[in-house]
């Protein structure tokens, strides 16, 4: 199966690349192995290509992987390579890899066999959230915030256009991929207990994230980055620590990931990216919103914290590509989403924040792919965003005056 991968967080673009170009010398002459045949195995790939270094094969624990390609480079079972690493070097992209490297040594390896690739994204969102600022904007967010265009010539992320618009000094952005609303519970807490009180909290949200299985993905856990916060020592709170100590258990989960992925439905051989994308919508969009979900019920207490701290609350809605959604479902979707929009109006109105929509604000040319529902935008995309931003602000600014 191959999925086109075209966005990336900039912090990882950046630090796999930098990576391949020290390293190539000694890569060239190497028998390269990938451990990781997901989104980051597929990005290091793409990055390993570009460089020239195109002889390389993906290992993953994932049987259902297994006899798969990448980009025509194939995927096997770590097993069957154990024996055969002769001149070979393992890189190890994946967000956590520590039961990688426990099986890499019970195979008798040492360092100088593989590398673990890390990039600095923990260190960056740990330094934004003790960062002094003028108090006026707190925005919290996941993926959509921080995505840029792999192939785009000066890549640039919807944080970055906000803090381009609205001046850094005034806006703290608080992005990480995947993180849900237990995640942004914490943080918006947290600041407040800091003293980092902000007069507006700008709550980027897509329906992805209020899944009811959202909150068990090891992907959304981010314990690395918790524990780096929490390290800190500014930070000694009981509540959080039971947090950390949850999304470490739950990142270990693996498995699940696969439960809620298009390739368990089909083994990922020859199937069409239409086929993929509506399997994906049916998993993680055409799903009605339960208020009795753990994302809903975080949700619902994130805006209790604001109401309860006088903080000016908006609940903006992410755009996805909502013509491609109706040709891929017609009005099945169409049900569904707009039902889902009520639910979250309501529950903005419920605890009078604000609720922006930009569900359907773009067009599909202002997305990146054309085959996924929820990319990256294009600078077109990106401008009609930020449009969308300021037009909303300005009525509010009459409304008060």
């Amino acid at each position: 199966m191959e999925w086109p991968l075209k966005t990336a967080q900039k912090e990882i673009l950046k630090a796999f690349d930098q990576f391949v170009i020290e390293n190539k010398s000694f890569l060239e002459n190497k028998k390269l192995l990938v451990w990781g045949a997901s989104v980051r195995g597929t990005l290091l790939g793409m990055i390993l290509e570009k460089k020239g270094l195109i002889d390389f094969l993906y290992i993953d624990n994932d049987e259902r992987k297994w006899g798969n390609h990448i980009n025509g480079h194939s995927i096997l079972n770590p097993n069957e390579v154990r024996n055969q690493l002769q001149n070979t070097f393992i890189l190890i992209p994946v967000e956590y890899p520590e039961e990688i490297c426990k099986q890499l040594y019970s195979w008798g390896l040492k360092e100088d066999s593989f590398a673990v690739i890390k990039s600095n994204i923990e260190k960056s969102y740990t330094e934004e959230f003790f960062r002094q600022y003028g108090y006026d904007r707190l925005v919290i967010g996941e993926t959509f915030l921080n995505e840029t265009i792999i192939d785009e010539e000066n890549p640039e992320s919807i944080k970055d256009c906000l803090w381009r618009t609205y001046k850094k000094e005034n806006m703290k952005v608080l992005a990480m991929n995947c993180m849900g609303m237990q995640g942004f519970y914490h943080m918006i807490r947290l600041q407040i207990m800091l003293g980092y009180v902000p007069q507006k909290v700008w709550i980027f949200v897509n329906f992805e994230t209020l899944t009811e299985f959202h909150h068990m993905l090891s992907r959304t856990q981010h314990p690395d980055l918790l524990k780096m916060i929490a390290e800190t020592g500014q930070i000694r709170d009981e509540y959080f620590q039971q947090y950390i100590q949850q999304a470490e258990e739950r990142a270990k989960n693996y498995k699940i990931e696969m439960q809620y992925s298009p390739q368990r439905t089909f083994d990922g051989k020859n199937v069409d990216n239409e086929t993929i994308q509506k399997e994906y919508m049916k998993i993680q969009i055409l799903r009605p919103l339960s208020l009795e979900t753990e994302e809903m019920l975080y949700f619902k207490r994130i805006l209790q914290v604001l109401r309860k701290y006088d903080i000016a609350g908006y609940v903006i809605n992410t755009p996805i590509n909502y013509q491609l959604a109706k040709k891929l479902y017609h009005e099945e979707f169409v049900e569904i989403y707009e039902k889902n929009r009520r639910v979250l109006k309501k529950l903005a109105d419920d605890y009078k924040c604000q609720f922006w929509d930009m569900g359907d604000l773009l067009e599909e040319g202002d997305f990146v792919s054309m085959v996924t529902i929820n990319d990256a935008v294009c600078q077109s995309g990106r401008d009609k965003i930020l449009a969308y931003i300021d037009r909303n602000e300005e009525m509010e600014d009459g409304a008060e005056n």
